[in-house]
């Protein structure tokens, strides 16, 4: 299985996702909030923000089966703690 992973640097992520989705992958790494960053790359923002792939997964049709009200809790929470 190939999964990809992408940091939202240059605001991209989201049409890398559509990219790969057009080449048939169906996996890709993201995190609540776009947390985390590259500790190899000083500067590199976070990586894509979970709940805009999900949104952006839901609005092409796919069912994630991911339970948007959730995963908006989840999110809360985290942004609550920084």
């Amino acid at each position: 299985m190939i999964a990809m992973h992408f940091h939202d640097t240059n605001k991209r992520a989201l049409d890398n996702i559509k990219l790969s989705l057009d080449a048939a992958i169906r996996s890709f790494d993201a995190s609540l909030g776009g947390l985390g960053g590259c500790p190899y790359a000083g500067g590199a923002t976070g990586n894509v923000a979970t709940e805009q792939v999900v949104d952006l997964l839901h609005e092409l049709g796919y069912d994630t089966g991911v339970d948007v009200a959730k995963l908006s809790i989840a999110l809360s929470v985290i942004i609550d703690k920084e």
